[in-house]
């Protein structure tokens, strides 16, 4: 193996801690620990990081749908697909301002090439709960159950047991059987949001993923199996009208999983150019900002707002020691969303989540 660099991608999702992937003709080779998939816009996917918050919106409904490209300048690019859906209902049916909340988060997750890269398939279902404390907060608990497949594309792949002491010969054998891990797993969250004033909203919470720790490994041959870091984290969310206008929306969001940990901070304003008068009327406010994941990249974002639609785009710049090989260009992000049915939209000047 010498000559041959490893770059060990410790941000996320694994194959397993005993196969290493050479990428075909650059001589770079992925290490990768089973670890979950992440976004840059937390703000606008509340549901992915605490099933607690599911039915936590003014409408009937809501619909989001996410993408991620990351790091395509490299042989080993992640794609991210996600579409997620929540509801509240029986609202006031146990007390005065409660409801329970249901959602759906369908995600699917490619970690490297068509022909040689790990892929993850995720079916999420969320149940929740949110008690009114008096006229201005209120505390939510929420759980979410999963179904995952996560298995590895391996037609062009290059092992250990291919190097014949000269070069790799892709016609020795690869030494190893691939199969398709699928695994219930689940997560639990606490909330607690509240309305101080008609200018001001918060939300802080805190929320465990996969506490019994799912085999996620695909190599049969492995001895000692793979197991999926737990995952627990706190975020909170601020919004601020400084006018009718003009508002701020300031976040943050904490994880921990096995030995990684991920912080990321993100700074928006949002301005109003025209919202609903006496009833009637279009909403439509246009904003951005900037938010930073700590030790790895700097990303601006653009958000866009019409009615019941937001849609907001950003780009990460890496910062990381991985901006030598990909030239500070980190990735895509898009998401889409929509409420249906916001009825109570309007009736506070306090910015929207």
């Amino acid at each position: 193996m010498a000559g041959v660099n490893r770059v060990a991608c410790g941000l996320r999702r694994g194959i397993s801690s005993g196969v290493a992937v050479v990428l075909v003709g650059m001589g770079w080779g992925v290490v990768v620990r089973g670890q979950d998939v992440h976004f840059s816009q937390y703000f606008d996917a509340p549901i992915y990081v605490n099933p607690a918050v599911v039915g936590a919106h003014p409408g009937k409904a809501r619909f989001t749908l996410s993408y991620k490209d990351q790091w395509r300048a490299i042989p080993a690019p992640y794609s991210t697909f996600a579409f997620a859906a929540d509801m509240p209902f029986l609202q006031d049916r146990f007390g005065r301002g409660d409801y329970a909340g249901a959602g759906l988060l369908v995600y699917y997750d490619m970690a490297g090439k068509t022909n040689l890269g790990f892929q993850t398939t995720e079916i999420r279902l969320m149940g929740g709960y949110s008690k009114a404390l008096g006229m201005s907060s209120r505390i939510s608990a929420g759980i979410a159950l999963a179904y995952t497949f996560r298995g590895l594309r391996a037609e062009d792949a290059r092992v250990p047991d291919q190097w014949n002491g000269v070069r790799y010969d892709e016609n020795l054998p690869i030494n190893e059987t691939f199969s398709r891990a699928q695994y219930v797993d689940m997560g639990i969250g606490v909330a607690f949001m509240g309305t101080p004033s008609d200018q001001l909203r918060y939300m802080v919470g805190l929320s465990v993923f996969h506490p019994f720790r799912p085999d996620i490994s695909v190599v049969e041959q492995e001895v000692a199996r793979d197991k999926l870091w737990y995952r627990w984290g706190f975020h909170g969310q601020l919004g601020y009208s400084l006018s009718d206008r003009f508002s701020v929306l300031p976040g943050l969001w904490f994880w921990m999983q096995g030995p990684h940990m991920e912080m990321v901070a993100s700074a928006l304003v949002r301005y109003m150019l025209s919202e609903p008068r006496g009833g009637s009327g279009l909403r439509h406010s246009i904003g951005g900002g900037v938010g930073y994941r700590f030790g790895d990249a700097l990303y601006p974002v653009i958000r866009y707002e019409i009615q019941d639609f937001v849609l907001s785009v950003s780009y990460d710049i890496t910062l990381s020691p991985l901006r030598q090989v990909n030239k500070f260009r980190g990735g895509l992000e898009v998401m889409l969303s929509y409420v249906l049915g916001a009825q109570d939209r309007y009736q506070s000047r306090s910015p929207r989540f």
